[in-house]
């Protein structure tokens, strides 16, 4: 039988819907959009940016958490 679950069911119910696969030849389809629409609300939020814009915020947090870890370090 085919049996459709959702990630959260599938963690909270693991060892009984491997039992059902292996006893019975269920077949299990994970449906993982519901994990993901946390993200999706996230992105909505975020400001369309390029490539190259974000990698350059990235370079900035990491030197200025660079110079602040060498700040406490003297």
């Amino acid at each position: 039988m085919r049996k459709e679950v959702s990630t959260t069911e599938l963690r909270g119910k693991l060892g009984k819907l491997l039992d059902g696969v292996h006893r019975d030849g269920d077949r299990l389809i994970v449906n993982r959009e519901k994990s993901f629409s946390v993200l999706d609300r996230i992105w909505e939020k975020v400001p369309a940016m390029s490539a190259e814009e974000a990698q350059a915020d990235i370079e900035q947090a990491i030197a200025e958490g660079r110079s602040g870890i060498a700040l406490k370090r003297s």
